[in-house]
């Protein structure tokens, strides 16, 4: 007892001398935290936050009109989770969403990409409109493996998908 005693009292004499407890000194692993004065609907233009908050050990959270961190909640987001109008991260869910996994209501681009419109990825989901290396849709899917109501692929040619692609591309060499 009496050497555990005299080793804290040295830390904390020595803690003392250098500014502070370590209770209270922030930790660079803990992350750091950036809000723009400027507000827009109550929400900070740009919030920048990463890493953990010492006193609750939470993750921090950014929420802005742009918003920048692990998690990004933002009209325009990007992080590890972005969730927003525009999101981009590993991965996203927004109205338009590109990332490793990106989930959007209307065109998504990443790996593996579900839109509810368009879907571009390595696998590709629409409703509309896929293009990956699998792709599949209601209408139209164009890649390796094509599924869907006019499929152009590798396992299947539909003409009106090979025409749908021309309206969009007229000089390109068929």
């Amino acid at each position: 007892m009496n050497g555990d005693e005299d080793i804290r009292g040295r830390l904390d004499r020595l803690e003392a001398e250098m500014g502070g407890d370590r209770q209270r000194r922030r930790h660079p692993s803990y992350g750091g935290e950036y809000r723009s004065k400027a507000r827009l609907f109550g929400l900070p233009l740009l919030h920048v936050a990463y890493g953990f908050d010492p006193e609750s050990g939470q993750l921090r959270v950014a929420r802005g009109i742009v918003a920048v961190g692990n998690v990004a909640i933002g009209l325009v987001a990007m992080g590890g989770l972005a969730i927003g109008g525009l999101a981009f991260g590993g991965l996203a869910l927004g109205v338009i969403s590109l990332a490793g996994v990106a989930l959007a209501i209307f065109a998504a681009l990443g790996g593996l990409a579900v839109g509810g419109w368009w879907a571009f990825g390595g696998m590709a989901i629409a409703g509309y409109v896929a293009v990956g290396g699998m792709a599949i849709s209601w209408n139209y899917a164009f890649g390796g493996l094509a599924i869907g109501k006019h499929p152009y692929g590798s396992n299947y040619q539909d003409p009106a998908a090979l025409e749908f692609l021309r309206r969009f591309l007229p000089d390109w060499k068929w």
